[in-house]
């Protein structure tokens, strides 16, 4: 057998095949080296940041809202340490598995949580129940290396120590709304943050509030906090001292028992607020816990309407409180004196209309002390006859209605109190003669608050001053400087 021996044309095409692949080893090492190049050089600035994200975390810190006393400095609203349990999609990978396992150490809803979750992503964390007990708080952190993504965190909750007696005038936090959060963004608000939704903690929300802080923290693979790096203190809320008495504002509450109503007490010197009731009320802590979308439909549809404010909110006849007013206008515009008598008979007759007295058969012949006391409509039809409607709501207007008090709280309604031009704009018909006496008596189209009827009788009792309602005393910082 002759041995074999490459031909010339066999070593070509071999050398062929080797420059081939060698070819193509050079430009697999040149795309190599250029993603390298790309991936440490142009896109490095990028990668660090990512990885630092991965194993840094900025967490924000709350502050603590301010909190709130009587006059006689007995605390009514403090903030105790409440514990949520949160969790951050990016520290963990079998998501579902995790949250199913978190479900039944706290006795929660696996299919809410996955529903919570499913719009967040990456190092963002989301809060899936709120104010846990105890015995859950030792539960999810005792399996923690189980529940990779998943934390504990502490914040301050609100306590309102009175419950319902000072509702409507303490109010109640809610989470931030759309429209809240756009307005407030700037001022270090964030999606999820209670804020003021209603009386004291809204109205004076920008003290109560404090001022958020910070941590920058190294984070292990599961989202364990391995240290802090960096913290920026949060800057606990201004606390409020009340002009009202907790002792008056309980035996007002009693006095109520439930049923609906409103009771107001001034300081008649200076227009503090001793007392402010508000019933059926509600129990503002139910709001601080977290109350579920049924709970709120339930109070929504309640036919009491509880979160009413009937002492700043309600629209009532004043009926014959009023006739203090219509008094005061005729002796000082001298249509009567306080000695001249007026006669009732238990009717008064205004053209084609009987009016009558709540005295079947009249008061007799009575001058203006006895027809307050015996409160004789009578009498009072008859003022109004001689007085006008016109200058009647003017002087309901001098004592403070038909227009909001001013008092530090919102939501206050103005009232109404009618005369003959608010008629012809609102119905575009005259004032009739027979409707004067009734507005004389308190009835008709007036309309008044509570609030407004013991800011007229505090007028009266102090000898004739218009205070405005107030019942913030002082601001004071955490260290307890007046602010």
């Amino acid at each position: 057998m002759l041995p074999l021996r490459p031909t010339p044309r066999t070593q070509t095409e071999f050398r062929g095949r080797i420059r081939i692949f060698g070819l193509l080893i050079l430009l697999v090492f040149a795309f190599l080296t250029y993603r390298l190049w790309t991936l440490q050089i142009l896109q490095g600035k990028r990668y660090t940041v990512m990885s630092e994200h991965n194993r840094i975390r900025l967490e924000r810190i709350p502050a603590v809202r301010g909190m709130v006393f009587d006059r006689k400095n007995r605390l009514l609203i403090n903030s105790r340490p409440s514990f949520d349990v949160r969790y951050t999609p990016g520290d963990s990978q079998a998501r579902e598995t995790t949250l199913r396992r978190l479900a039944n150490m706290v006795d929660g809803d696996s299919e809410r949580f996955m529903e919570a979750v499913q719009h967040t992503k990456g190092s963002k964390g989301v809060t899936l129940v709120r104010d846990v007990d105890w015995p859950s708080v030792v539960a999810v952190e005792t399996h923690r290396p189980d529940l990779p993504g998943v934390y504990v965190s502490v914040k301050a909750r609100r306590s309102y120590l009175t419950d319902a007696m000072t509702a409507h005038v303490l109010g109640y936090l809610g989470e931030i709304n759309t429209q809240q959060l756009r307005d407030l963004r700037r001022k270090g608000y964030r999606r999820g943050d209670a804020i003021g939704q209603a009386g004291l903690e809204k109205r004076w929300e920008r003290h109560l509030a404090g001022r958020s802080g910070g941590e920058k923290v190294e984070v292990d693979a599961i989202g364990r906090k391995v240290r802090v790096i960096d913290r920026l203190k949060a800057t606990p809320g201004h606390n409020v001292v009340l002009t009202l008495d907790l002792d008056v504002q309980r035996v007002a509450y009693d006095a109520l028992n439930g049923r609906e109503g409103a009771i107001v007490a001034l300081d008649v010197n200076s227009g503090a607020v001793l007392a402010l009731v508000s019933t059926p009320a509600f129990d503002p802590n139910s709001f601080a816990r977290g109350m579920t979308p049924d709970e709120w439909r339930q109070l929504m549809a309640d036919n009491e309407t509880p979160l009413h404010n009937r002492a700043l909110q309600g629209h009532f006849p004043p009926g014959s409180t009023f006739k203090i007013v219509t008094a005061l206008a005729a002796l000082q515009e001298g249509v009567i004196s306080p000695t001249q008598r007026l006669f009732c008979g238990g009717t008064y007759k205004v053209g084609n209309r009987t009016l009558r007295d709540w005295k079947k058969h009249g008061h007799g012949h009575i001058a203006m002390h006895q027809a307050l006391v015996q409160s004789c409509d009578v009498y009072f039809y008859q003022l109004a006859q001689r007085l006008g409607v016109d200058k009647i709501a003017r002087y309901a207007r001098r004592f403070g209605m038909g227009a909001p008090t001013g008092i530090d709280l919102d939501g206050e309604s103005p009232g109404l109190v009618p005369d003959r031009a608010w008629k012809r704009r609102r119905f575009g018909t005259p004032w009739y003669p027979g409707e004067t006496p009734l507005v004389a008596i308190g009835q008709g189209f007036l309309g008044v608050t509570p609030l407004q009827m013991a800011s007229m009788i505090a007028t009266v009792a102090n000898g004739g001053t218009v205070y405005r309602p107030w019942f913030v005393k002082r601001v004071l910082s955490a260290e307890g400087e007046v602010m």
